[in-house]
């Protein structure tokens, strides 16, 4: 139905090879020693009937009997490769199950949540002092600190045009200057343009 499943079926067949190999192996034993146990005793009978030749039956009863030893070693031998091939093949099955890497992702995510809070304190440190550095340069360059410093900003009226130069007013305007603190309606007398130093246009 879905990879997880399948993985998990996978592991399930595994696991129940590895058991069936092992009951293979005890019953393959088993009777191997059996039939060599069998043959062992049918050739010492033989051996008690016969006379003559009972110094190379003995031999050749000690030779059945060496090669029981080496066949019960054998077969171990192959099992315990059969088994250990079988042990790496459901490691390698998982790694690959799905549920094992959902594992791993989740611990990743509970390694990342916890330097969450830290990671966020020190990000919100960085960007509260870059705030307050921009607020010290907005307030340098804002107009109500420099209007502290005495200075004013003159708008015409109705337009309310800011006036940079005597030449934009003339007699008769009505201006509204404004101060760090308060505002003040003036009317235009007369006006000094640059380079005038004594004389007022007057109306």
């Amino acid at each position: 139905a879905t990879p997880s499943v399948a993985a998990e079926s996978v592991v399930k067949n595994s696991q129940a090879l590895l058991e069936r190999f092992g009951s293979l192996e005890k019953a393959l034993r088993d009777h191997l020693v059996d039939r060599m146990e069998a043959s062992f005793h049918h050739l010492r009978y033989e051996t008690r009937l016969l006379t003559a030749p009972s110094r190379q039956i003995g031999h050749f009863s000690n030779q059945v009997h060496h090669l029981t030893i080496r066949l019960r070693q054998a077969i171990r031998r192959s099992m315990e490769i059969r088994r250990g091939h079988g042990s790496q093949r459901l490691q390698d099955l998982a790694r690959l199950n799905p549920l094992e890497r959902l594992r791993v992702l989740r611990e990743r995510l509970s390694a990342l949540s916890a330097s969450l809070p830290q990671k966020g304190a020190e990000l919100i440190t960085r960007r509260r002092a870059l705030l307050q550095s921009e607020i010290s340069r907005l307030d340098i360059l804002s107009p109500l600190n420099i209007l502290g410093r005495g200075y004013s900003i003159t708008r015409k009226f109705p337009s309310l045009k800011v006036v940079r130069q005597a030449s934009e007013t003339s007699p008769d305007d009505r201006l509204e200057i404004i101060l760090h603190q308060g505002k003040i309606i003036a009317k235009v007398e007369g006006r000094l343009d640059q380079g005038d130093s004594n004389q007022t246009e007057r109306p």
